[in-house]
């Protein structure tokens, strides 16, 4: 009884480690997603401008490319933020299969070190690993930073738009 409990726990954590893998998978397609469709809208912004539209019309334009990049952008975070607890529940649940067999603990042990910040012995003929100081900063946080920082770009460009647009229609 006692190894089919342990054949489960080992399946269920196989899954699991395919379940993290799609998800962070499906984090980095989404990035380079947003990214790409990011840099269409500005290539797009550019080329209209290349038209050399009038400064009302360039204005407007403008407007609405940064409007929908802006919306595009508060998606984006929100997608971030939920695939990202996705991963960390897949971490919190390896870790408890890893506790329950007890002779596991590869994530135990990358939890410790990467989150925890704990030195991982791994023994004298290995060494331990000490996380630098450096490595310290999750790469997750500064992925989930890019969101705001284009969606305030677009914001910016908004204003801008809006700034050119009244100004012209006052003179």
């Amino acid at each position: 009884m006692e190894h089919q409990c342990e054949a489960k726990l080992i399946a269920e954590y196989q899954a699991n480690i395919e379940l993290w893998k799609h998800d962070d998978t499906l984090r980095q397609q989404r990035q380079s997603n947003f990214l790409t469709l990011n840099t269409i809208l500005f290539v797009g912004l550019g080329a209209v401008a290349g038209f050399k539209p009038s400064i009302i019309h360039l204005g407007i334009i403008m407007f609405f490319f940064s409007l929908f990049g802006l919306l595009l952008s508060i998606i984006w975070h929100k997608v971030q933020v939920r695939n990202a607890e996705y991963v960390r529940f897949r971490r919190f649940q390896l870790q408890h299969i890893e506790s329950k067999l007890g002779n596991i603990d590869t994530f135990t042990n990358t939890y410790n070190a990467f989150y925890n910040f704990k030195n991982v012995d791994f023994g004298e003929k290995i060494s331990t690993f000490i996380l630098t100081e450096q490595a310290k900063h999750r790469s997750t946080l500064s992925e989930g930073k890019l969101p705001t920082l284009i969606g305030g770009f677009w914001s910016v460009s908004a204003m801008a738009s809006i700034i050119l647009i009244v100004i012209k229609m006052g003179t």
